[in-house]
């Protein structure tokens, strides 16, 4: 990397930004599916994406049929393929707004991609609406699915000490990420952040608010940070942000208790404590399934999928999604 200081540094190519300075070059794949994109030429683009490339030049697109080099080139002469080289752009958008903690413009672009989906497939979309169980009963759909999602534990239990079904200490200065970036939590100068789960609920929110200027002490029982972010894009950038803002980190630890004034950490290895001073705790933890509803209905045949059955990674409940839609 000493030999090319640059590679990994954003570069501005008429009006966008690359992460980085890879690109996958032009190539003929000879993948078409009937001279069009289709998901094996999409997989293969998509490969090259999750491999780190911030620019992918798909093969040359001959205009005229005399351009056509192989049988394997795409259709010539026609906007046909323009919707289905659309639809491999936006597979691998979706892909990388995954793999990479997502700005606002991009949710909400993805949150538009959602919409026009519905509107295509003639799915009725109503936002602020309250269901409660009696609604749903006389709703007429006779199949409904619940997706009611999770919120954050607020015994602040920690599955490496099952046996404290509560955090001791737990006081009004003890805050779970989703009120931090609600700004809810009212924080002083110095914090500490329990990743519990490896993911961006602890790395992510230790970032904000080291960000912020406060002094982070981040806190994990895994043996390494941001466990569950390794091998995809998020993975560098995270550890990078966090050595650049001089946050510590505490691995194979966890939190014994909380004082009030700071933290004592239990040394999962050898079994040590130390007190650790501090303003503030932050508790990522697991999630608990937020399901308000009965467990049957009459005369109602009800699934439960993603976090409302029990927490877990966005992976498994868009694939549990995905999985009932086709066996309804």
């Amino acid at each position: 990397m000493t030999a090319h200081p640059c590679l990994m540094s954003p570069l501005t190519l008429r009006g966008h930004t690359l992460r980085n300075r890879i690109v996958s070059g032009a190539h003929t794949a000879n993948m078409s599916d009937q001279g069009l994109p289709g998901l094996r030429f999409g997989g293969y683009l998509l490969e090259r994406a999750l491999g780190g490339a911030a620019m992918i030049v798909a093969e040359p697109m001959p205009v005229h049929r005399s351009g056509v080099l192989t049988r394997g080139n795409f259709l010539h002469s026609t906007d046909e393929v323009i919707p289905h080289f659309r639809a491999v752009t936006d597979r691998v958008e979706r892909f990388r707004l995954g793999g990479l903690q997502p700005r606002r413009r991009q949710i909400l672009d993805l949150l538009d991609w959602y919409e026009r989906q519905f509107t295509n497939l003639g799915v009725t979309l109503h936002l602020d609406t309250f269901l409660d169980a009696e609604d749903l009963a006389a709703h007429p759909a006779d199949t409904i699915i619940l997706a009611t999602g999770s919120l954050p534990d607020p015994s602040c239990r920690q599955r490496w000490i099952p046996q404290e079904p509560i955090l001791p200490g737990l006081d009004a200065a003890v805050w779970s990420p989703e009120e931090v970036l609600r700004r809810e939590a009212r924080l002083s100068d110095t914090v500490i952040v329990q990743d519990e789960g490896g993911n961006w609920r602890g790395a992510g929110t230790a970032w904000f608010l080291a960000d912020q200027g406060k002094e982070v002490i981040l806190v994990t029982p895994d043996p390494m940070v941001g466990k569950e972010l390794t091998r995809t894009a998020a993975d560098g950038p995270m550890r990078r942000a966090l050595a650049r803002l001089g946050v510590p980190t505490r691995t194979d630890h966890c939190i014994a208790r909380w004082l009030g004034n700071g933290a004592t950490l239990l040394n999962l290895l050898t079994g040590g404590e130390e007190t650790v001073p501090a303003s503030a705790l932050v508790m990522a933890t697991t999630n608990l399934a937020f399901d308000p509803f009965p467990e049957t209905m009459p005369e109602k045949t009800l699934h439960r999928i993603g976090d409302c059955a029990a927490p877990r990674l966005a992976a498994y409940a868009f694939h549990e999604g995905r999985k009932l839609a086709l066996a309804l």
